[in-house]
């Protein structure tokens, strides 16, 4: 499914180790060829500067991003998800919850443990301590894989919201066959990207909301970035801290340049384009830059099955999270993230298992990494 004439073949294993010693560098053990490689994809990003400059201005425009109306309260049948918004939800309502020892034969188990961990330490980074402990909105909280997480703070109430009910029953589960939870918790089914939560929320304000991997799903129009935005603003507490994380835009757009240079030389004049390796995929049928709806297909082995996903361009979340009083305190992509923080959490990246017997990690899977970035706001107070 994931062979492609674009996809980077396997060449190399990348390590911690080197970290310990330089925290400057990206402990990556260099052979001639991979030089040789990165020298070519230097050059290749060189070229798209200039597609790189319009959409920069784009996303940088001084005027205001028009604001369509926000409605504070409706049903939560998704009378207003888009077909795409349908598919997503179908998507993860299809996925299996293949339990403790399924997850262990993942094709992708160094992946999944490093974003797990990329996780932990932004959480640790950002949840405040009270000592009556922290309420917490997990939004788009999937099967509840971030539980345990919680765990591990001093917590006084979480709420998990995902678009996909089936999602949620496994959520429930979990959670119920947890062996000594900490805290209260609830979930409920709802698009948070079309429908606002007020009245599932029924007041309620959170000191910490968490959107792992889902909010660019909402950029697919402005009407639905912007009722994710407010429904998450509007349930923080003045002073509460938003994270989450996103595809990296600026490095897939980079990407997107190449394979389409690439197609040019095979005679290839129009879309789609494809990129990617052996464990992931990207096609775009556009290259035009938009500040919503740049649609995307994407695939991960064992995990997303050709899902339509959005760029999200850091500016424009920027931009659009002002109206809604969230300033920015982050942005990095994983690898930045994780020079930053290995030493720091290197316990931690030992305990969960990311790294092989031989202490490195995939040349295909830490590309894959790659391609996402963390980020945090904080609500004015």
């Amino acid at each position: 499914m994931l062979n492609n004439s674009q996809h980077r073949p396997s060449e190399q294993a990348y390590s911690h180790r080197q970290v310990l010693d330089n925290t400057n560098s990206l402990c990556v053990p260099v052979s001639e060829n991979s030089v040789s490689g990165k020298a070519e994809q230097q050059s290749s990003v060189t070229s798209s500067t200039a597609t790189l400059q319009s959409v920069q201005s784009l996303t940088r425009c001084e005027q205001r991003i028009p604001n369509p109306a926000i409605h504070e309260s409706h049903s939560h049948n998704n009378s207003n998800a888009t077909f795409n918004s349908a598919v997503v939800q179908s998507h993860y309502n299809a996925r299996p919850d293949k339990g403790i020892e399924g997850r262990q034969t993942s094709a992708i188990l160094s992946l999944k443990n490093f974003n797990n961990w990329i996780k932990s330490v932004l959480i640790n980074l950002f949840a405040p301590s009270y000592p009556k402990g922290i309420k917490i909105l997990d939004m788009c909280c999937g099967k509840g894989g971030d539980l345990q997480k919680w765990k591990r703070l001093r917590v006084n109430q979480v709420v998990g919201l995902d678009i996909a009910d089936v999602s949620i029953e496994q959520a429930r589960t979990r959670y119920n066959q947890g062996t000594s939870q900490h805290y209260p918790a609830s979930f409920y089914a709802v698009d948070c990207f079309s429908s606002a939560v007020g009245d599932i929320l029924k007041g309620k304000l959170f000191d910490l909301c968490s959107i792992q991997f889902a909010l660019h799903y909402s950029f697919e129009t402005e009407k639905q970035a912007r009722q994710a935005i407010y429904n998450i603003s509007s349930h923080l507490h003045s002073g509460g801290i938003l994270i989450g994380t996103i595809p990296n835009a600026d490095l897939i757009y980079k990407r997107l340049m190449e394979a389409v240079r690439i197609g040019e030389t095979q005679g290839q004049t129009t879309g789609p384009y494809t990129f990617g390796n052996s464990i992931y995929s990207i096609t775009f049928e556009s290259t035009t830059p938009t500040l919503f709806g740049h649609k995307y297909q994407f695939a991960l082995a064992d995990a997303i099955d050709d899902c339509p996903e959005y760029l999200i361009n850091y500016s424009t979340l920027k931009k659009l999270a002002a109206e809604y009083q969230l300033e920015p305190i982050m942005w990095k992509p994983f690898h930045n993230f994780y020079q930053d923080e290995c030493v720091k959490n290197i316990e931690l990246l030992e305990r969960m298992r990311i790294f092989n017997h031989q202490g490195t990690i995939s040349s295909d899977e830490w590309e894959a990494i790659g391609i996402y970035s963390v980020f945090a706001f904080q609500k004015k107070q």
